[in-house]
């Protein structure tokens, strides 16, 4: 997996590639605020920081 960098700012097809989901799913996340993100004009971007959290509480849940 690619590192993630909490001051970045990552594109969907980024996201994606990280997460190793679609991009669409992405979109779908982002659009629902399932993903924390900011949409700048058209384009949704993904910080880096609430990137990782996702991961932390998407890890958390499992262990549960």
């Amino acid at each position: 997996m690619e590192e993630i960098k909490p001051h970045a700012i990552y594109t969907v097809k980024q996201a994606s590639a990280i997460l190793q989901i679609s991009e669409r799913t992405i979109l779908r996340y982002c659009a629902q605020g399932i993903l924390p993100a900011v949409k700048i004009g058209k384009f949704w971007r993904v910080p880096g920081s609430k990137l990782l959290a996702f991961l932390e509480g998407a890890s958390g849940s499992e262990r549960r």
